[in-house]
C-alpha cells in the first residue's frame, strides 16, 4: 500500500537497488498498470545493465524469472547518458522484506510460506540453468514477489552464460560472498574456475534457510564481517562446523523443508542436490495450490498494518503520478514503446556490497 501526504503528489517508497541503479515506482499507461523502473548513469553501469537486461529479454516467459518489458536512453541535462529499464512491479515487496514479516508468524507459518517461495526459487534458477545462464548471486534480496504470492528471480547483474554447454565459471566472477559456497571460496583462492549451477543451489539453500529460521546468514553461520576475512576462512571445515550447531539440519523429517535445506547445503559439490530433483521433494509436492492466495493475503495484511498510517488518505492513481518528461533528444527503445511514463517515487537505498567493493575484496584476499 502506497500512501501519501495530504496534498502532496509524491511518496517515499523503498522498492530497492541493484548494485548500478536504484529502483523507482512508475505507472506504465500503455499497459495501465504500475511498474518498476530503474535508472543507471555511467557509461560502464549502463553497458553491464543492458548486458543484463539482454539476459532477462532471452528469459523473458519462463517460469519465475522476472521479466524487461523495455528500456530508453537518454542524457541528463548535462549529456551524460542514462539508462531507464522498466519492468513489472513485485507489490509484496523482495525476499528481504517478506523475511522481516515471516518472524512475526507462528513456525509452522513460517515455514509453510517459505516452502511456497522456496519452490518458486528453485523454478526460476531451473529455467535460467535450462538456457545455460547461472545466477551466482542468489540471496533474498534478489526474489521479488507479487501481491498473489508468486516469487519471481531478478538481477542478473552477476549472472554468466555458459560457454560450450560447460557450468564451469571463472574464479573471480561477482556475486554476494555471504552466499558463496565452500567450493566457490576455494576457487577464488586457487584461481580455478567453478562449477556454477552448484554454487546457484547453494545459495538458494541459504536463503531458504534465511527464510525458515528469519535470521540473516551472517547470524546463521558466524561469518565473517568483512569479505576478505571470508576469503581467507570460509572453507568446508568451516561451513561443516556452523551448519552442525543449526538444530534444525541434525537428522531433519525425511519429506521436510528442512531435509531439502540440508541437500542443497551439502558440503561438498558433488553431494548436493540439483535443481531437478529438489523441485521433486515432498514438501512442494504436498503443497495445495487453492491455498496459497489465502496464506499471502494475511502476509499482506500484516504488511500493510506495518506501513499504513492511522488515517491514510484514499488515492486515486490517475491523480498523483507525475509524468516522466524525458528529454527530446530521446533514442528509440530497442523494443516496445514508451513514449509516455509516469513516476513518483524518491527511494531510499538498502546497504548492500557494491561490485566495487566485491572486486577489492578479491583482489585484497588473494595477493
Amino acid at each position: 500500500m502506497v500512501s501519501f501526504p495530504p496534498g502532496k503528489n509524491k511518496a517515499q517508497v523503498l522498492i530497492g537497488q541493484g548494485h548500478y541503479g536504484k529502483l523507482r515506482l512508475a505507472y506504465h499507461l500503455e499497459r495501465g498498470r504500475f511498474a518498476a523502473v530503474k535508472k543507471i548513469k555511467g557509461d560502464r553501469e549502463i553497458q553491464i545493465s543492458k548486458d543484463e537486461g539482454a539476459l532477462q529479454t532471452e528469459l523473458s516467459g519462463e517460469p519465475n524469472v522476472l521479466s524487461l518489458w523495455d528500456y530508453v536512453e537518454t542524457e541528463d541535462g548535462q549529456g551524460r547518458a542514462v539508462l531507464y529499464q522498466f519492468m513489472p512491479l513485485a507489490g509484496l515487496g523482495d525476499g528481504r522484506a517478506l523475511q522481516q514479516l515471516l518472524t512475526q508468524l507462528s513456525s509452522l507459518g513460517r515455514v509453510t510460506l517459505a516452502t511456497w517461495m522456496g519452490k518458486d526459487l528453485l523454478t526460476g534458477l531451473l529455467s535460467c540453468h535450462r538456457h545455460g545462464i547461472f545466477h551466482l548471486d542468489v540471496k533474498p534480496e534478489n526474489v521479488v514477489f507479487t501481491q498473489e504470492g508468486e516469487g519471481y528471480l531478478t538481477d542478473f547483474g552477476c549472472a554468466k552464460r555458459s560457454v560450450a554447454l560447460s557450468p564451469l565459471i571463472p574464479f573471480n566472477s561477482l556475486g554476494d560472498t555471504r552466499y558463496f559456497s565452500p567450493e566457490r571460496f576455494q576457487a577464488a583462492r586457487d584461481r580455478q574456475p567453478f562449477d556454477a549451477s552448484k554454487v546457484d543451489s547453494w545459495a538458494a539453500g541459504l536463503t531458504l534457510l534465511e527464510w525458515t529460521k528469519g535470521e540473516r546468514v551472517t547470524s546463521l553461520l558466524a561469518l565473517p564481517t568483512r569479505s576478505v576475512d571470508r576469503f581467507h576462512c570460509c572453507d568446508a571445515a568451516f561451513f561443516e562446523e556452523q551448519l552442525a550447531c543449526i538444530s534444525e539440519l541434525n537428522n531433519p523429517m525425511p519429506g521436510t523443508l528442512f531435509a531439502l535445506i540440508k541437500e542443497l547445503l551439502a558440503i561438498y559439490p558433488e553431494q548436493r542436490l540439483s535443481l531437478n530433483d529438489a523441485l521433486k521433494a515432498n514438501c512442494f509436492v504436498a503443497l495445495d495450490p487453492a491455498a496459497r492466495p489465502a496464506l499471502f493475503a494475511r502476509l499482506q495484511k500484516r504488511q500493510t498494518h506495518q506501513r499504513e498510517p492511522a488515517h491514510a488518505p484514499a488515492y486515486d492513481p490517475k491523480t498523483w503520478v507525475q509524468e516522466y518528461r524525458l528529454p527530446p533528444n530521446l533514442s528509440t527503445p530497442q523494443y516496445g514503446s514508451l513514449e509516455r511514463v509516469r513516476s513518483s517515487l524518491q527511494p531510499k537505498a538498502s546497504p548492500t556490497p557494491t561490485h566495487k567493493e566485491q572486486e577489492e575484496a578479491y583482489s585484497g584476499s588473494l595477493n
